[in-house]
């Protein structure tokens, strides 16, 4: 069987390596940094690196994970920019 994700919206921020206040209050905590350009941040499978330019997410229970900028870009749109403007 073949399934496609529900567009459910989530709340994301680009980690760029000189944003860290900004990172830090969106996640509402302390993050271990490695090297000035990896964060590790705690997600529901464990600890994930999140390395400079990959963006971190909260999904719809408070969740977090890094997702590489690649990645992100392709399978992410903001809302206001294209049909899914009416799910907030």
């Amino acid at each position: 069987m073949k399934y496609i994700k529900k567009p459910i919206p989530v709340e994301a921020i680009q980690w760029n390596g000189n944003n860290y206040g900004e990172i830090r209050e969106f996640y509402g905590k302390d993050l271990e940094n490695i090297g000035q350009s990896t964060l590790v941040i705690d997600t529901l499978e464990g600890r994930m690196m999140c390395p400079v330019g990959s963006y971190m997410v909260q999904g719809t229970i408070g969740e977090f994970w890094a997702v590489r900028e690649d990645i992100f870009e392709a399978t992410y749109d903001r809302l206001g920019t294209n049909s899914y403007n009416n799910l907030m």
